[in-house]
């Protein structure tokens, strides 16, 4: 081996050891997987030392064929609940969902995740040392010709975060990766635009997704008690999109000048979200 070989190894481990220090400076904790019926959970949580917080995701396994659902889960299903009341020692934010995909079968559209999706979240220990517990209690439903409402229940013990695991870490990055953005800093991210009514009955929704994007998608949220069927495509033209969202659902008295829509875009797998008040139609 050359002299000059020798320096260019030297050099790549003198760049590569800190950043390799600094992720196994943090620690993990993966329960077993529990059965679902239609595919199998599990609950992955990383501590770093160093910043004093917690992330973690809740790992899911769907068979083949077999879906669950997004948060607004459309004409049917069942949308993920994730309670971590019964933790101690730890305050937990509420998982954030990737996002997710239309499913059109027998007459029926529902929002769903399909093989594997992981709901990522953050907790902030309120003891010091780290001690308590994480406790999941998770309904979700798993549906391919049936649903099925299924339980699980995981306990983490978190003085016992105590080993080093890159794939942990890498897991949960990746899985905040799929998460809707705010703000798109990436020029291929797919990006809402504006959006404003059409005709009385739909609202024209315009955004800027890359031209090569495969199967973009626009999905509505409102008031609790609202139901939008996923927008439609009515123009494509460069990396500008126009969707169609039908009004036609809302209940005659949805004030729009008082509560914004939720929009959530998605193409190939990555997304942003914006609100918008579009007013009332005049």
């Amino acid at each position: 081996m050359m002299k000059s070989d020798f320096y260019k190894i030297f050099v790549f481990m003198a760049a590569i050891l800190p950043l390799l220090a600094a992720t196994t400076n943090s620690s993990a904790e993966v329960t077993d997987w529990q059965d679902l019926g239609g595919g199998r959970a599990r609950l992955i949580t990383v501590y770093d030392p160093v910043e004093g917080t917690i992330e973690g995701i809740v790992d899911v396994e769907l068979q083949p064929g077999w879906v669950t659902y997004w948060r607004n889960p459309g004409e049917s299903g069942i949308p993920p609940i994730f309670d971590f009341s019964k933790s101690s020692g730890v305050s937990v934010e509420q998982p954030l969902f990737p996002v997710p995909t239309a499913k059109h079968a027998a007459g029926i559209i529902s929002i769903v995740y399909k093989n594997h999706v992981a709901f990522p979240f953050k907790a902030q220990p309120v003891i010091s040392p780290l001690s308590g517990v994480l406790q999941l209690e998770m309904v979700i439903g798993v549906c391919e010709e049936i649903c099925i409402p299924a339980m699980s229940s995981f306990s983490q013990d978190l003085s016992k975060l105590n080993y080093s695991d890159l794939t942990s870490n890498e897991m949960i990055r990746q899985a905040y990766l799929k998460i809707p953005v705010t703000k798109a800093d990436n020029p291929e991210t797919p990006v809402i635009l504006n959006a404003k009514w059409k005709t009385n009955s739909v609202v024209a929704v315009e955004a800027r997704i890359p031209q090569s994007a495969s199967k973009p998608e626009l999905f509505a949220e409102g008031d609790d008690n609202w139901f939008f069927f996923p927008a439609k495509i009515s123009k494509r033209e460069g990396d500008i999109t126009t969707f169609a969202l039908s009004m036609a659902e809302l209940p005659k008295k949805a004030d729009l000048s008082a509560t914004p829509l939720r929009l959530t875009l998605t193409a190939d797998g990555v997304g942003s979200e914006r609100s918008i008040i579009v007013g009332n139609f005049k």
